[in-house]
């Protein structure tokens, strides 16, 4: 009982740091987490030398953050510096603590983030199924601004589930993890139902989510070892959906709600890898082209305009992450963000091949997200991909350097 309390415990921490509910400000997320780490350095629980093994990713982000102090008070107002700030405090500062903190009870962090966010799946579920359970949510949450786009539309198709961030990141996190499920089908058939849970979430937030869905097929196709774990995820899936649709045909009739717009994902893929014509509304072509907006001057395109174009009304608005960086700080913001990654692939490729899965994920992932929002930010997505870096890494780095015994397999 104790150790299943324990667990539960464990399991709402990391849920409030990764997904953190707007049901109170962000800003006291992170008050919280600045009190929880003083209260550590006091207790003389973390030190410096905890740090040492991303010296050079540290170093990096203190550039990037420096650069955005300054470019905002150019600006005489804060644009994107406490973006970076609490992205890179949440990120590192409060993940190293969490990684090592799991690492030395011998707890595998990737199975309580696996549990905290098929958590969150569920509940994304209990949204869609139970309009109560969503009516009562939606009226203790203090940011509306998600919903408000579909006031005039027939029905709301997107933007379930206890988090913030849900039509961006929280469905990668759920297509991240939804992958995971695939990955570990090969050795347990249970994962066929946290990937349907996993897959609902990511249909009723955000496409997005299908990214690390899709990389992960192509890492299977090119992995022969696990061509029989995708054969019995596909026929575990047909075997399940037609058993629903038969016993519970409303089930399927409300996930079938958002047939178009899912479709549309691959419409659009399909459009531009293909050169076909079947989407209505190509969103990547809006993101290729209405919104490639950059600084007018030389000046401008080195150094930025200090300024954001996400959701502006006067100027052409952005949603690409590239764009924002370069509009904002310039391609000399772009050049420490290209090196910051630079540095996080090369660390990791000297404990892993780009045959490991996550480190497929990772390098791919970015690239893409970046392109879709700005991913260098406090958000679900921004935490959990630097969040299991650190963890695969500070592994194998303690157990060498501490002799620390790690039953527990790898990712």
């Amino acid at each position: 009982m104790k150790a299943i309390l324990k667990s539960s415990f464990l399991i709402f921490i990391l849920y409030l740091y990764l997904f953190q509910p707007p049901v109170i400000d962000k800003y006291y997320f992170i008050a919280a987490e600045i009190f929880l780490v003083i209260y550590l350095i006091i207790l003389n629980k973390i030190k410096l030398n905890d740090y040492k093994f991303f010296k050079s990713d540290l170093k990096i982000l203190g550039v990037i953050v420096l650069y955005a102090i300054i470019r905002d008070l150019l600006a005489l107002k804060e644009v994107y510096s406490f973006r970076f700030m609490a992205w890179g405090f949440q990120s590192y500062i409060l993940g190293i603590i969490i990684c090592k903190y799991f690492i030395q009870n011998n707890l595998d962090l990737l199975k309580y983030l696996f549990y905290t966010s098929l958590t969150a799946s569920i509940i994304t579920a209990g949204l869609v199924f139970f309009p109560a359970f969503d009516n009562w949510y939606n009226s203790v949450r203090i940011n509306l601004n998600e919903l408000e786009a579909y006031k005039n539309f027939d029905f709301r198709y997107r933007s379930y589930g206890i988090s913030e961030n849900l039509t961006f990141t929280y469905s990668f996190v759920m297509g991240l993890f939804a992958s995971y499920s695939l990955i570990k089908l090969r050795k347990n058939s249970f994962y066929i139902i946290s990937f349907i849970f996993f897959l609902f979430a990511v249909i009723y937030n955000a496409r997005i989510g299908f990214v690390p869905v899709i990389l992960t097929l192509i890492y299977i196709i090119c992995n022969k070892s696990y061509y029989k774990s995708l054969l019995k995820a596909s026929l575990l899936l047909t075997a399940i959906v037609f058993f629903i649709r038969y016993r519970y045909p409303y089930v399927t009739d409300i996930a079938l709600n958002n047939k178009k717009w899912v479709l549309e994902f691959f419409y659009s893929i399909s459009d531009l890898i293909f050169n076909t014509n079947y989407s209505r509304v190509n969103t990547l072509s809006t993101l290729g082209g209405d919104f490639i907006v950059f600084p007018k001057t030389l000046i401008g395109l080195i150094f930025g305009e200090g300024e954001s174009l996400f959701g502006r009304s006067d100027v052409q608005s952005s949603d690409v992450g590239y764009i924002l960086q370069i509009y904002y700080g310039g391609f000399f913001l772009l050049f420490l963000l290209g090196i910051l990654f630079i540095n996080q692939v090369k660390r990791f490729s000297s404990y892993y091949s780009f045959k490991d899965w996550y480190f497929f994920i990772f390098f791919s992932s970015i690239l893409i997200l970046n392109f879709k929002g700005f991913i260098f930010s406090a958000t679900p997505g921004g935490r959990i991909l630097i969040l299991i870096y650190l963890y695969k890494i500070l592994e194998i780095k303690l157990k060498n350097s501490n002799n620390v015994i790690i039953s527990r397999k790898s990712f």
